[in-house]
Order: structure tokens, then C-alpha cells, then sequence
């Protein structure tokens, strides 16, 4: 069996449950804030090449883990880690299926190094 490179996009609403970091630590140059999210609504488009048609797939449920740490006044680096499935209902409760079934999945690893701007009143 071949592997076909395929094209894919998948988007997403995340909630973000827990952000730890008070805001005035948060806008200090060197602060760390850890974020937990669930990645709530999915939707994948994918085409393989060479192939006519495109498969899209909605649905629900995921998770995701970041990072974001400050290295200078107006910086910082932010690691983020995720997976997004297309679980058919909303809640999370076991489904009986019959037949066969296809599902989506879509992983992510993102390092980016972010810019805040800093706005400072004159008052």
C-alpha cells in the first residue's frame, strides 16, 4: 500500500478552560501561562491527490495543552499541542454503530514567537 500525500485543513472553536497566569503576571516581561482548551466544534476538508472528490467531516470534541513563556518586554514563546476529532454528537457518551464508519482526526504541534503590543497611557 502506497502512502498519497493528501491536503487537509481542519478548523476549529476552542474553550479554553484554564489559562493559569493572574493578569499582572501575565503582562510581566518573563511570565509563564499555561493554557488547557477543548477544541469543541471541528471541521476537516481533506482531498488525497489524484482523487475527485474532497471528504468533509464536522463534529465535535478534542483537546489541547500550550505553553507560552515571556523572553523579553513586548515577546514571548508560545508551545502548543493539540488533537481534534469529528465525534458525531455533542456530549461525550458511548454510540452504537453498525457498519463501517469513517472519522477524522487531526494532530497539531505549534512553536511560535509571539509580539504583544504594549499600549501605555499618557494620562
Amino acid at each position: 500500500m502506497r502512502l498519497r500525500p493528501r491536503i487537509g485543513i481542519a478548523l476549529g472553536v476552542a474553550i479554553v478552560l484554564i489559562s493559569l497566569a493572574s493578569s499582572a503576571h501575565a503582562q510581566s516581561s518573563k511570565a509563564r501561562v499555561l493554557r488547557l482548551s477543548v477544541p469543541y466544534v471541528n471541521s476537516f476538508y481533506l482531498q488525497p491527490n489524484g482523487e475527485p472528490d474532497a471528504k468533509v467531516s464536522t463534529g465535535f470534541w478534542g483537546f489541547g495543552i500550550g505553553l507560552s513563556i515571556g523572553h523579553s518586554e513586548s515577546q514571548y514563546l508560545g508551545l502548543n499541542a493539540s488533537v481534534a476529532i469529528d465525534y458525531e454528537v455533542p456530549v461525550l457518551v458511548g454510540i452504537d454503530e453498525v457498519g463501517e464508519q469513517e472519522s477524522a482526526t487531526a494532530y497539531a504541534i505549534d512553536l511560535t514567537n509571539n509580539h504583544r503590543v504594549i499600549v501605555k497611557s499618557c494620562v
